[in-house]
This record gives C-alpha cells, structure tokens and sequence, in this order.
C-alpha cells in the first residue's frame, strides 16, 4: 500500500481528535462528538489488519509486536499519568484526588476501563466528569485490543483462511449483539422472550467494541471503484455519515460505516482534500498527544475558574491544550522513551498512586492546610424496623419476595440498621405516623428537614427509599439498585399500605424529570412512550390507586437546582480568599430560569392537582425578594452539590415551606410554633 494512500488516515485522526476535544470540552454544545473514539478504533483496526502480512504468527513475532505496542503507549501513558496526579495536589480536593490516583493505578496496567466499570455507571455523568484522568478509559481498551490481535494472530496463523473469516464474522456479530443488547431483548420481549438478567453494556466495555476494530479490518473487503466520480461519491456518503456525529444520537453504525467508506475510497478522489490539508493532518500527527493532555486541561481550568467558562475561557482551553499537547508530542512522544528510563519512571509514577490515601498529607504541604466547609451532621435517626408496633400489617409475601422495597437505598447505611427497616422521622412520641415519604436521593436529602419540621409540630412519619417512576407500570431489570421503581415493587407497596390505615399522606420528593428519563434502572427493555401525555397518564394512574386504598397523595416540586455546585464555589472562595458575593450570579436560581427548565413536569403536577389526584408542594415561599432561589441562607452552604441539599439546606427549606406542608397533612397547630 502507498503512503500516499495513507495520507488520508492522517488527516481521520485529526477529525477524530477534534470531535472528542469538543466533547470534553462543551458537552452542551456537542453532545455526540464523542464517536470520535468510535473513528480511532475503526482506523486501527484497519492499521492493524493492513498489517498483518508482516506478522509470521510465531510467537517471538507476536512477542515483538506487542512490547512495541506497550512501549509506544505506556511511557507516555505513564509521564501523562504522573503529571496529572502532581498537577491534582494542588487543583484537585482530597477526595478527588485519591479518585485520580487509584485511576492511574489501573490505567498503567491498561485496565483503566475494567476500574471505570465497577465505580462509574454513566459516562455522561458530571461526577465522572471531574475526574482528569476519565479518559483513560480508552486507552485501556486499545492495549487490550492490541494484545488480543496478537493472540489472535498465533490462532489464526494455524487455521485456514476460511475457518479464520468464519470466526471473525462470529467474534464481530457477537460484539454487535452484545453492545445492542438490550435493545435487541427489547424486541423478543414483545414475542414474550425476555430475561431480567440482562443489563446494559457500560461505555467502558471492552466486548462491545470489537466489532469496531473488526469493521476496520473489513475494509480492505470493499470492492475498488474505477470510475473516479463514484469513488467520490462514496466518499462523500462517508463524509456524511460522520457528520451525523454533531447533530445524531445512537449512530455508531453510521458513524463507523462513514468512517469506512473514507478510508477506503477517499484517497485520489475529490473528497481527500478535506482529509489531506496541512492544519488537519498536524492535528492527526499530534492527536495521541492531545488525547493525553485535553482532559486533564479541561477539568483542571473548570476546577479553576468554578464557574460556567465564557467563550473566551473556552478559547483559552484549547490554545492551552494545542500548545501542551505540542510540547508532550515533542517531548515524549516523538523521542520514544526507553526501557532504562520508562521502568524507573513508571516505577515512581506507580508508587505515587499507590499513595493514594496519602497524598492528602502532600496535598496540604503545597497548596495549604483550608478550611473546612462546616456543614452540621445529623445522625439522630430513629429506626421502626418489622418487629415495631408501626409494621403491624407487614406482609412478608408481598414485600419481601420482590426485595429492597425497604433497604436503604445508600450501601453506606449507619452501622446496626437492620437489613429491612423504616426510617421514623419526625416526633417519636406521637401516636401514629401520618405519612409515609418515598422518592429518590432527593427525598433522603430531604429528611432532616421533614423530620425537624415535624418534631417542633408532634407530628411523625416514615421513610421509605422507593422512587416512584412516573413509568411505575414497567418492569425494571433485578440489579443492585434495589430502591428503583417497578411494577411489582408498586403493587407490593400499594398492598403493604391497605394495612396501614395511619398512614394518610404519601409524600413523593424526587427529580421528576431525572425519574422521566429513558434509563436502564427505570423500566424493562421494551420500548416505552416518552411523550408528556405518557408520563403524566402513568402518573395519574398510580395516584389513582392510592386514592381507591383511601391515600392522599403529597407531590413536592423540583427542588431548585443550580449550573455550579455551591460548595465547590464556597472551598474555591476560601482558598482564593474571595467574597462569594463577587459572582453569585451562577448559585441564584430564579424563578423564571427554573420554570423554564421543568416547565413541562411542572405542568405535569399541576395537571394532576387540577383534577384532585393530588396537592402539589412549591418552593415560592423560599423565593427571596428579588425572585430567586438562593444557595445560602445567613453564611451557610445549603446545598452539597447542584440540586442536592445539605442536611441544614434541608431544613432551611422545610422552614420556608413548612406553614403548606402541615397545612396539607392538616396537623393540629400547624400555626403555632
């Protein structure tokens, strides 16, 4: 093969890079640009495929193929994972920082993705986010990927030439099925075939991308085009299809097929140009470099300048990325680290996340020993558990069958609550509980300042970790996240409550569109209505119900929620020593902002108490004078992240809105203090 039909690839990588540096960069902005990833594993299983024919398949060549690989990824890996971890001492927090180190630990045995498996679930998710070394995920598969060809390549040198593409095909077609799993028992749940042990697979699955690495292999299956305005043309369609990576969601096929049709037919057609210019194949030269360097800039400025970044912060970010990605391309990359300085090198960089717990000593020698954000504990709970007067009418085949209707929904439980248990908040010496709060982590932030409230008023109810889907008709997969919403846990409850005549009012605090949302912990793998219609009519349905068992239902408003955590802002103002007055700007969330946000689950709850299903609970008595919600009240954090309160936050809250609640639950002296 010419080199000048490799040009092309190049100035791919180049594209690829891009789209994953706008991702990290903006996800807003861009949200799908990271099938950037999906472009760099197709283009080296093209590479690797390409050449294959210099591999005899023995051992010792295998052998040599793979120490080329790790030595051309793992030092830079390794300088990449040193100076991040050093640069963390002093950007990052101390929790943070041990995240980071034990991270760096798995990444310098290129398994990062397998330690991402275990304590991420969601790759979107914004505490995922703050870790600088997130990207590593990557890198761990490639290594795997190489290491798998090269025992692939001594199998298959001892198999015929059919029998090998009969096993690829295999390998690609259970790769796909694995990766669309879900989606595909979804399909064979309509036919009455489905299996609640089924789980999605994770973004950092190796398994689920080999049929990508494969696709790139199949390329040189493509038959050759003559006529040079269709070779254009197919060009062009995979000019396309790769541009569906700014604007369409779930397009990996498209995006890897795109990806296949310019490498295979971009070269000598009028389309290369856009492949083969200067800037982009600079870019493409560069572009491991600048996957090593672009996350760590990016959460380090974030962390930096806390608030949302202007464009001109945004600019900055990248000039800083070009400019360090440059310098660790010239540095480490292009001088090949050797064996006698990388195993000393790696050695240290190792040793220092291994110290992972000890770094926090490290930690307050350079950037300082800071102030704590004090935020008054609260842990005087009160436990009903089944053998209490409360349970009486606790039926064991309805609840304990389905499980975890009432285990805490945090592992980290208080030491001694029983595995089953209810949490009592409020007055212990009150006759009867009167209501039964249930939700998502919300609703546990939440009960300090329930349980406050309703102790100064003698007033007492129960706690139960249990979300209330509003698709609570659906079934949910059998998973470790027992306090998710199904329709068996939903019914389980509905019976258990016709044996708890006290219990009068069912109080739902929750993210309601979070909970609104397609996820996998929500409901079965068949397909759902996402329409507004569909999530307030399945609503209206459980409400319904608990109406018919003579329940009153209780819907608490979306708990305003803020672009900023306002406890980073706080640590980040104490050791600047800045006046959070300076830009506050970013923790007030007004009230226009927050019905413009919510504004149809907002509708959703007002269409239900229109119609008497239930009595809806507002924060328009927490608005101050200038018609925000505001993330402070006399110097205190009231929130512990973006929408989360703190257990005083909680409290504060319950304070301002406290004179409605005990108006609904119709408490004898709800005036009085």
């Amino acid at each position: 093969m010419s080199k000048n039909f490799l040009t092309h690839i190049g100035g791919l990588r180049g594209v690829a890079i891009l789209l994953v540096i706008l991702f990290h960069l903006c996800p807003a902005f861009f949200p799908n640009c990271y099938y950037g990833v999906d472009v760099f594993l197709v283009i080296t299983g093209y590479l690797l495929f390409l050449g294959l024919d210099r591999n005899d398949g023995s051992w010792r060549s295998t052998g040599i193929f793979a120490l080329k690989k790790v030595q051309r990824i793992l030092p830079a890996v390794s300088v990449a994972v040193l100076l991040t971890v050093l640069a963390g001492i002093y950007f990052l927090d101390k929790t943070m920082l041990e995240a980071v180190a034990r991270l760096g630990r798995y990444a310098l045995f290129g398994m990062a993705n397998n330690h991402l498996n275990k304590v991420v679930s969601d790759y979107f998710d914004t505490t995922a986010a703050q870790n600088p070394l997130l990207h590593m995920w990557y890198i761990g598969i490639t290594l795997q990927v190489y290491l798998l060809f090269a025992l692939g390549v001594v199998i298959c040198k001892k198999l015929t030439h059919k029998v090998t593409m009969r096993t690829l095909v295999v390998i690609g077609i259970l790769s796909l099925v694995w990766k669309y799993r879900m989606e595909l028992f979804g399909l064979l749940s309509y036919v009455g075939i489905a299996s609640d042990a089924v789980t999605a697979p994770t973004h950092y699955d190796t398994m689920p991308r080999l049929w990508e690495i494969l696709a790139g292999g199949a390329i040189m299956l493509l038959p050759p085009v003559r006529n040079k305005w269709g070779q254009s043309l197919l060009a062009l369609l995979g000019t396309v299809c790769l541009s569906t990576a700014f604007y369409l969601a779930q397009a990996e096929i498209i995006v890897v097929l795109g990806t296949m049709l310019i490498i295979r037919y971009a070269s000598g057609s009028k389309v290369e140009c856009l492949f083969s210019n200067r800037p982009l194949l600079w870019v493409g030269a560069v572009s491991f470099s600048l996957y090593l360097v672009h996350m760590p800039v990016f959460v380090f400025y974030k962390g930096w300048i806390v608030v949302p970044p202007t464009l001109l912060e945004y600019i900055a970010m990248l000039g800083i990325t070009a400019v360090l990605g440059v310098l660790f391309w010239w540095l480490v990359e292009k001088r090949r680290i050797s064996w006698k300085v990388w195993v000393p090198l790696y050695v240290v960089t190792m040793s220092l996340c291994l110290m992972a717990k000890k770094t926090s000593i490290i930690h307050d020698m350079v950037a300082g020993e800071q102030e704590e954000i004090v935020v008054k504990s609260y842990d005087d709970w009160k436990y009903v558990t089944r053998e209490s007067d409360l349970m009486r009418g606790y039926v064991f085949e309805h609840m304990g069958y389905w499980g975890g209707v009432f285990s805490m929904a945090d592992a980290s439980k208080p030491e001694g609550m029983p595995e089953e248990s209810l949490l009592l908040v409020g007055d212990a010496a009150a006759s009867n509980p009167s209501f039964v709060l249930m939700g998502d982590s919300h609703a546990a932030s939440m009960c300090p300042g329930v349980d406050v409230l309703c102790r100064k008023h003698k007033l007492s109810g129960v706690y139960l970790p249990t979300v209330v889907s509003p698709f609570w008709n659906y079934e949910v997969q059998r998973d470790r996240h027992g306090y998710f919403c199904d329709r068996n846990k939903m019914l389980a409850l509905l019976e258990w409550l016709k044996g708890q005549p006290q219990l009068e009012y069912v109080v739902v605090v929750q993210r309601w569109y979070q909970r609104c949302r397609v996820n996998k912990y929500d409901w079965d793998k068949k397909s759902a209505d996402l329409s507004m219609a569909a999530h307030t009519d399945a609503l209206r349905q459980f409400a319904s119900k608990l109406a018919e068992i003579g329940k009153k239902v209780i819907l608490m408003d979306q708990i305003p929620d803020y672009e900023t955590n306002p406890r980073t802002y706080a640590k980040w103002c104490i050791r600047h020593k800045r006046n959070p007055a300076d830009r506050m700007q970013p923790f007030l969330c007004s009230r226009a902002r927050y019905e413009k946000r919510h504004a149809d689950y907002l509708k959703m709850l007002d269409t239900l108490q229109k119609e008497g299903l239930c009595q809806v609970l507002s924060f328009d008595r927490a608005l101050d004078a200038e018609g925000n919600y505001t993330s402070y009240a006399g110097g205190e954090v009231l929130y512990r992240d973006d929408n989360h309160p703190t257990a005083p936050g909680a409290i504060w809250m319950m304070e301002q809105i406290g004179p409605d609640f005990l108006n609904m639950v119709k408490a004898a002296g709800a005036s009085a203090e």
